[in-house]
């Protein structure tokens, strides 16, 4: 039959308080061997002994419900991250097909009103401009979809996804992004895929819009037992110490400290700077 844990529990602390009874009683011999007065009577060496068990059990017994407490916190963590992640895919949903639809119209419209007016008069000139615009709108509705919904995580895998988050932000700026995956690249759990994801893109994002860097490198590597991703630049860095860290750092942390894994992020003025993470994930299945 197998121990219940409280079971496993008094017999530790039976155990620890026997060991305490007789390292007193080994004292007391000692003392009257040397020739001193003992320190105690054998009633006294059971006294310590059963205290000893008392504070060994609660001490084991807290420790259990710290650990209990831990799992079901993360356990609630999980179950409203979820919550979460099927909203946003909802939300995404909508916006893709409502506004990508009406959008797609307009620059339609837009694009033949500009082809029948003069390129000079005034209502050509603001022809053009509407449908600047309303082709940016639509590359920034396309970045908070997939901010949303990476559907291509869904579908192609997180070194795709990546390679698309890279893709659309370098889109319109002078930065070259080069992307590296090596190892055994196989797909992994959907929330380790996800906060890889997240943490690539807003690292990218940061370099994109504070850096003023020129060269960009993403390094993904596939390990037995996690997923090591470093993002770095050749931009104007900062120093990590003095700043107040901003929601973007945080956040980077926190995603990666809620499964499990490490971040860090390493920079200095006029050298650039480095993000890493490690993400625990199962190993390979050979």
């Amino acid at each position: 039959m197998v121990p219940t844990e409280r079971a496993k529990r008094v017999f530790i602390s039976i155990g620890i308080g026997t060991c305490v009874a007789f390292i007193n009683f080994g004292l007391d011999i000692l003392f009257t061997h040397l020739g001193l007065e003992p320190a105690g009577t054998i009633l006294n060496d059971l006294i310590l002994g059963a205290a000893g068990a008392a504070l060994a059990y609660v001490w084991i017994w807290a420790s259990h419900q710290a650990r209990k407490y831990e799992r079901d916190v993360s356990a609630e963590r999980v179950i409203r991250h979820e919550a979460v992640l099927q909203e946003r895919q909802r939300f995404a949903r909508e916006l893709h097909d409502n506004l990508t639809q009406t959008l797609t119209g307009v620059i339609l419209q837009l694009e033949a009103s500009d082809e029948t007016h003069d390129p000079r008069a005034a209502s050509g000139i603001h022809a053009r401009r509407a449908l600047e615009l309303a082709r940016k709108a639509m590359r920034e509705l396309r970045r908070s979809v997939m901010d949303l919904r990476p559907e291509v995580l869904d579908e192609e895998g997180l070194t795709s996804a990546i390679t698309h988050v890279s893709d659309e932000l370098a889109d319109g700026t002078s930065l070259k992004i080069h992307l590296s995956f090596s190892g055994n690249i196989r797909r992994l759990p959907a929330d380790a895929e996800t906060t890889l994801l997240r943490i690539s893109q807003e690292a990218l994002t940061n370099v994109v819009k504070h850096s003023g860097a020129r060269q960009a490198q993403v390094e993904l590597c596939f390990n037995a037992q996690d997923a090591q991703l470093c993002v770095s630049d050749d931009g104007r860095g900062f120093q990590p110490d003095l700043r107040v860290r901003g929601f973007g750092l945080t956040s980077m942390e926190e995603r990666a400290k809620a499964l499990g894994g490490n971040w860090s992020v390493q920079s200095e003025p006029g050298r650039g700077t480095q993000v890493r993470a490690s993400i625990p994930v199962p190993p390979a299945i050979q």
